[in-house]
């Protein structure tokens, strides 16, 4: 049985793990993960961590690396995301409340400053902002094409863009969906999934108390070409929807409200 805090823990942790795959697989010599393993020991993630630095070249011109730092250990086993004893490491600091980390095909990782109003990148010589002016970031998700979606409350919107392309902190960032059932607002939208076709899946929580006229606790679809968002379920059955998921076959659609103890599927 599942527990809140393990689901946090999953939903929070999984694009982390992706991307740690993802990273392990694009390295010189690196083998398959074990997938009947509950996660590396820390014996097998200090020899993973050191063969890896073996593994990358030495440039003198780069900046030196400040990051990761180890941070702890995990304190349980979390069956099938991380096992007891586990380092923990640090990789960046200094940013007001991030959210939404999303992984690139690449591997990297890059999430969300709100407050700052940036979308950002790991970096070993420290985060990398991407966009600037993200009006009002919250989730990321990437496409398979390695087009990057965000959600902008501040915009009541899901846009996306291309990261390989942004510079100095810009972005040409489109529209994909603004507006929901009759033109109607979307509210503050927050986090996204993608399905099997580009499908977009994604949450809008009311903040606060409801008022009439506004727009609804949410969840919604948006086809892949874009245009006006269904509503899936609203205001009645589900409140403040937060986190959501897909199964890996896509049929099965997880929501985690914030306001609740129940996840929702």
């Amino acid at each position: 049985q599942l527990t809140t805090a393990t689901l946090l823990s999953i939903l929070l942790v999984s694009p982390m793990i992706r991307c740690a795959k993802a990273q392990d697989a694009a390295a010189p010599g690196a083998q398959a993960a074990d997938t009947q393993s509950h996660g590396a020991t820390p014996a097998d993630a200090k020899a993973q961590e050191s063969k890896q630095q073996e593994s990358k070249p030495q440039d003198s011109k780069s900046p030196a690396p400040q990051w990761p730092v180890k941070d702890g250990a995990a304190g349980e086993d979390i069956p099938g995301v991380v096992a007891k004893g586990t380092p923990i490491y640090k990789w960046s600091d200094g940013h007001q409340f991030t959210e939404g980390p999303a992984c690139a095909p690449d591997g990297t990782m890059y999430f969300t400053d709100i407050p700052n109003n940036q979308v950002l990148r790991l970096d070993p010589a420290g985060a990398q902002v991407v966009l600037k002016d993200a009006r009002g970031p919250f989730g990321l998700f990437f496409g398979k094409d390695g087009t990057l979606y965000c959600t902008q409350g501040a915009d009541q919107r899901i846009a996306a863009f291309d990261p390989a392309k942004c510079k100095d902190g810009a972005c040409e960032t489109r529209v994909i969906c603004d507006k929901g059932p009759g033109g109607a607002p979307l509210g503050r939208v927050n986090d996204l999934v993608l399905d099997r076709t580009g499908g977009i899946w994604f949450t809008a929580p009311v903040i606060g108390r409801k008022k009439a006229g506004n727009a609804p606790d949410a969840v919604y679809y948006c086809p892949v070409e874009g245009g006006e968002a269904v509503q899936v379920v609203r205001d009645d059955k589900v409140v403040a929807p937060n986190g959501v998921h897909l199964s890996p076959d896509s049929k099965t659609l997880y929501v985690l409200p914030y306001l609740s103890l129940e996840l929702m599927a």
